[in-house]
């Protein structure tokens, strides 16, 4: 496993499009459901699932080092950046715990065990994490684990904020007096 170091220099330059794909895949699931979330957890799961694999695919084509590759009959994918580093994407709730259900395969995933299908690379988990509402991505961390409940470390990727998204610039007055209200 790499050290939390060389995974952030290798994740680095694509923070932002991580955050666009992750983002930009959550918008998408919610307007397949008409702006509400479905009561079956495992329908959102699924839908989830394939707008992220489909926003981390469209990636391919404008970065050729990165790869993704679906296993185990489509039921799982993951991200392969510069040959170096596998990464996974999964949702986590404010403990950074992934809300994935604790197989056998999971938690070999988890503990860097050989799995048919994945190669025998570093691997990583970036997590998502929605607001309370469930209407956005609150925070997306990078995370390595020990076990499924053991996280080894991690870091947020902080979003890149732009000026359309900032909150809005309070007009100067033009003395130095600030009027009373």
């Amino acid at each position: 496993m790499l050290p939390q170091s060389e995974v952030f220099e290798v994740l680095l330059p694509y923070h932002d499009v991580i955050w666009d794909c992750i983002a930009s895949a959550w918008d998408d699931a919610l307007s397949k459901e008409d702006g509400k979330l479905t009561p079956y957890k495992r329908t959102v799961a699924n839908d989830m699932y394939e707008c992220m694999r489909n926003r981390f695919n469209d990636l391919t084509a404008r970065f050729p080092e990165i790869v993704v590759r679906e296993v185990q009959k489509h039921e799982q994918f993951y991200v392969e950046v510069n040959g170096k580093l596998l990464f996974f994407v999964k949702q986590a709730d404010e403990d950074m715990q992934t809300k994935s259900i604790a197989t056998q395969r999971a938690l070999k995933l988890f503990t860097q065990e050989t799995l048919p299908g994945i190669p025998d690379k570093s691997r990583c988990f970036v997590t998502y994490l929605p607001n309370w509402l469930s209407r956005e991505i609150q925070a997306i961390h990078v995370c390595a684990f020990e076990r499924k409940d053991m996280l080894l470390w991690s870091y947020e990727i902080e979003r890149e904020v732009s000026m359309t998204e900032a909150a809005p610039v309070l007009p100067m007055f033009e003395s130095e007096e600030v009027p009373m209200v």
